[in-house]
């Protein structure tokens, strides 16, 4: 059967049926499932490639846009031509492969492909995988205060603690604004500086003022510097709290 056999079948369904099926009638149709008007996607999600000079090449999908104007042409003329059954059924058939083919270029009844023969990336192909949008663009971002490592058991460890490398702990710092509380504890890291465990790399004072431990002479930092309101980023510690309050959480 044909898309618009399949249409025009599907759109003689009665509302009460259509009802029975799932279907609201107003937000959903089940004739929603055939297209006959396809989105164009914006430029912007498919921004022309530039070689450097003055040549430049259309993305897939601006490539895959004009097969399917070609294909709606070439079905417009044959109309137009008072072409026969079978050959205006295979211009139809073009017309719905090129429009699948922006959707899912990997069917099993071909693939869109370039005049060099490479297959055209469809919107499906820049979704799903590794390296599609979800997992590597969005899912994948490079943030501050951010590790991951490989997880395993550890009889040493509590159930609701987590090991975390020195290495590692070195280098993923903390920012821990100064209190009256901890005070005492930050100026202990301050002293330590970046060079010992566990310790803290720079000071922001209350005006901004940042204060690089590690070009400092000499360690020994005034009360003024430590100051209550001033950001410490330390280094994660067994006495630090946060890691072992998430993962708390996620067993409870």
């Amino acid at each position: 059967m044909t898309a618009s056999e399949i249409l025009d079948i599907i759109t003689r369904i009665p509302p009460d049926h259509t009802r029975a099926l799932g279907f609201d009638g107003v937000f959903t149709n089940p004739a929603w499932f055939i297209l006959t008007v396809l989105p164009v996607s914006p430029p912007a999600v498919r921004p022309s490639v530039s070689f450097g000079g003055a040549a430049r090449s259309a993305d897939d999908l601006t490539a895959m846009l004009l097969d399917v104007l070609k294909a709606n042409k070439a079905v417009a003329e044959a109309k137009k031509a008072g072409a026969s059954g079978v050959a205006l059924e295979d211009k139809l058939r073009q017309l719905t492969l090129s429009c699948n083919y922006i959707f899912n270029n990997e069917l099993s009844v071909g693939q869109g492909k370039t005049k060099g023969g490479k297959p055209y990336k469809s919107l499906r192909q820049r979704i799903v995988g590794k390296g599609g949008r979800i997992r590597s663009n969005i899912m994948g971002k490079r943030v501050n205060f951010c590790a991951r490592t490989v997880i395993t058991g550890d009889p040493n460890l509590g159930v609701d603690f987590v090991g975390v490398p020195r290495s590692v702990a070195r280098t993923l710092t903390y920012p821990e604004v100064v209190t009256p509380f901890n005070k005492e504890k930050l100026r202990l890291l301050v002293t330590n500086g970046p060079n010992t465990y566990p310790g803290a790399t720079t000071v922001t004072q209350a005006d901004g003022i940042v204060i690089h431990l590690a070009m400092r002479r000499s360690l020994e930092i005034t009360i003024q510097e430590v100051s209550p309101s001033a950001v410490i980023p330390d280094y994660i510690s067994h006495a630090y709290t946060l890691i072992t309050f998430i993962f708390s959480l996620m067993l409870a």
